[in-house]
């Protein structure tokens, strides 16, 4: 596997973040009605994937960018300030949890992350990153299920185990499934555990021990 340094890694994410936003039509503008058409495109991609508040953050960060748009120093810069609004974005708008799982699985994320939010009224940066990691093992699971199917049975659907690769594979695939799984029990159990109320206790001894935010009622 070839080893990415941190240049590359930073290239990379330029690429991927010129290529989303269409941010390269900016830079190869020349007259200022092109410059004009391509900065109310790449704002339509915000739009679409930001919400109010970072459509005016991608205007603040364009100011300096279009005054020169093929000077590169000025593209590293603006480039760098979409990518920290992309960072900051991701995990609120679960964007980030949707680029964690399998391609043929995005179309079910938003969805079911929204009607998770909804169930736990989850309103914390916390909240939201316990669901996303429920969600995370959720996904994983079932993709991991549908490859352990594929591997213990035949197209006819009897039981194929075949080599010794194979069965390591099978239950490689099987210790994924219990992990994703006992990943998704955790994070959901913890996530009503935050939305249980508090439990009161009435004691009546000559002594106890009280443990550390332990509440106990006076007897009426």
């Amino acid at each position: 596997m070839k080893h990415v340094n941190k240049s590359e890694e930073k290239q990379l994410a330029k690429n991927w973040i010129a290529d989303v936003f269409d941010l390269q039509k900016i830079s190869d503008a020349v007259t200022q009605e092109e410059i004009g058409k391509a900065v109310e495109n790449t704002l339509t991609q915000f739009q679409d994937f930001f919400d109010t508040h970072h459509i005016s953050t991608f205007k603040k960060l364009t100011s300096d960018f279009l005054i020169n748009p093929q000077d590169e120093q000025a593209k590293d810069k603006f480039y760098e300030g979409v990518e920290n609004a992309l960072k900051r974005h991701g995990v609120k708008s679960g964007k980030l949890l949707k680029s964690s799982v399998h391609t043929w699985d995005e179309i079910y994320v938003d969805e079911t992350r929204k009607n998770l939010v909804n169930e736990y009224k989850a309103t914390s940066m916390s909240e939201l990153m316990i669901i996303d990691l429920a969600l995370n093992a959720y996904f994983r699971a079932q993709r991991s299920a549908r490859v352990y199917s594929v591997l213990i049975q035949d197209k006819d659907g009897a039981t194929a185990w075949g080599d010794q690769q194979r069965i390591n594979m099978i239950k490689e695939v099987g210790k994924q499934i219990e992990l994703a799984q006992n990943q998704f029990f955790t994070a959901i159990t913890f996530l009503k555990e935050l939305h249980q109320p508090p439990v009161r206790v009435k004691i009546q001894t000559k002594e106890a021990y009280i443990a550390h935010n332990q509440q106990i009622n006076k007897p009426e």
